[in-house]
């Protein structure tokens, strides 16, 4: 929940920014109306998912990680393991189900709240009429482009918890070696983020399934 603050503002500021930079090349061909269409399937097929991803990464995968890795330096791994306490089934499992539960919903909310910022921008910046931009939006966009979204973000969020808790596992040095662990933790995603996306858009490129526009 303390996420969705952050979110909102990012993915409110790079829907202004995509509708802006939309509008600047759309009105050469006298196609302003199509800021809709752009907007609203670069956010949802890929823009979203990855902010709500990038943004996890540097606040929650951070904290796991840097919470894990105190408990390993004030040794509490080692008095769960002599209590008989399955590190996994304590530790790591609440934190891969959580990433895989509530980054799918940020996602949605990002994709939510940039759209909405590109349609305030396009009704009342540009005066673009908003029951044609609305039925725009809902024409181009569908489920399957939702659904690869989420398959996304759910590939996201594994991603984050497996770097978040080794990190965090293998965290040595104290405080220092914590700072380092967190460090690592938060760029090692981010690179990992990227690269999955690479590698599902390159996917759903070579079978067919990239969102086409229609007019």
């Amino acid at each position: 929940m303390r996420s969705l603050p952050i979110v909102a503002l990012v993915a409110g500021i790079m829907g202004l920014i995509l509708a802006m930079t939309a509008a600047a090349q759309l009105r050469l061909f006298g196609a302003q109306i199509m800021i809709a269409n752009l907007v609203g399937i670069a956010v949802v097929y890929e823009l979203g998912p990855l902010l709500a991803a990038v943004l996890v990464a540097g606040r929650s995968g951070s904290a796991i990680t840097a919470e894990i890795g105190s408990m390993v330096s004030s040794e509490e791994m080692d008095a769960l393991r002599a209590m008989g306490i399955s590190i996994t089934k304590y530790i790591v499992v609440p934190k891969f189900v959580a990433l895989v539960i509530t980054l799918p919903c940020l996602a949605i909310f990002a994709d939510v709240i940039a759209n909405f910022a590109a349609y305030l921008f396009a009704v009342i910046g540009l005066g673009l009429p908003s029951a044609e931009y609305l039925n725009m939006l809902k024409d181009n966009i569908t489920l399957r482009d939702v659904f690869i979204g989420l398959t996304k973000s759910v590939a996201d969020a594994i991603l984050i918890a497996v770097i978040a808790v080794r990190e965090g596992l293998t965290t040595r040095g104290g405080a220092e070696g914590i700072g380092r662990s967190t460090t690592q933790s938060v760029v090692r995603s981010i690179v990992a983020i990227a690269a999955a996306h690479l590698f599902f858009t390159a996917l759903y490129y070579a079978t067919g399934n990239v969102p086409m526009l229609k007019r």
